[in-house]
């Protein structure tokens, strides 16, 4: 048998019952939910984050020829580090938890290399003197570990080409934003976590009281 050509957008029926799940995950007790307080602190926090230049900007994506944890130095002077998606578990740990942090916290805990960049350190990161952090989420608590699948309602790659150095600085200053606002995070159960990447899910979950 041939194999048909998948319909584009998918039939009413079938789309609305994806809608139906979204909406009944979105209100569902299980779903772990941020206090708007927590949020509202931590978004602010992430703001004066990006532009403090003594601090580092996290940017989830590794080029060819860069690690996670490396420091690199942008045109502007400012340090970039990359990394997965650990640091946005650990902010998001870190509001559930009801945790208040200030800006000496944060630097603090990068000096002690006690935030995640990384799921895990592989054998290049461990053999290369230019990776500052090697911080891994298999050290400590983490979204994955406790079942859940950490997703962003607002899209966080970098589109585009080009050196993480050489880009404009405003793009990754709001790219640290987008990435790690506990405000544009929520969770999915983990083995059913491609759903968190469906439009129809993002959308039920901002349709909840603060779209928390």
């Amino acid at each position: 048998m041939d194999l048909p050509l998948c319909p584009s957008p998918l039939p009413d029926d079938l789309s609305r019952e994806i809608e139906r799940l979204a909406a009944y995950w979105a209100r569902h007790p299980l779903r772990p939910r941020l206090s708007l307080a927590t949020v509202q602190a931590w978004d602010q926090l992430v703001r004066e984050w990006a532009e403090a230049d003594d601090l580092p900007l996290l940017v989830r994506k590794v080029s060819r020829g860069t690690l996670r944890g490396q420091v690199l130095r942008h045109d502007s002077g400012r340090e970039i580090v990359p990394t997965d998606n650990s640091p946005a578990s650990w902010v998001w740990l870190q509001a559930a938890a009801g945790t208040q942090m200030s800006l000496d916290d944060i630097r603090a805990t990068l000096q002690r290399d006690e935030l995640p960049v990384t799921m895990v350190v592989d054998g290049a990161m461990r053999a290369s003197d230019q990776v500052r952090y090697r911080c891994s989420r298999v050290s400590g608590p983490s979204t994955n570990a406790l079942g859940w699948k950490l997703c962003h309602k607002r899209p966080v790659g970098l589109n585009g080409r080009g050196a993480l150095e050489q880009r404009p600085i405003e793009s990754l200053q709001a790219h640290l934003r987008t990435f790690l606002s506990p405000s544009n995070l929520f969770v999915v159960p983990l083995e059913i976590g491609g759903l968190g990447e469906l439009t129809q899910f993002i959308e039920a979950i901002g349709r909840e009281v603060d779209g928390l």
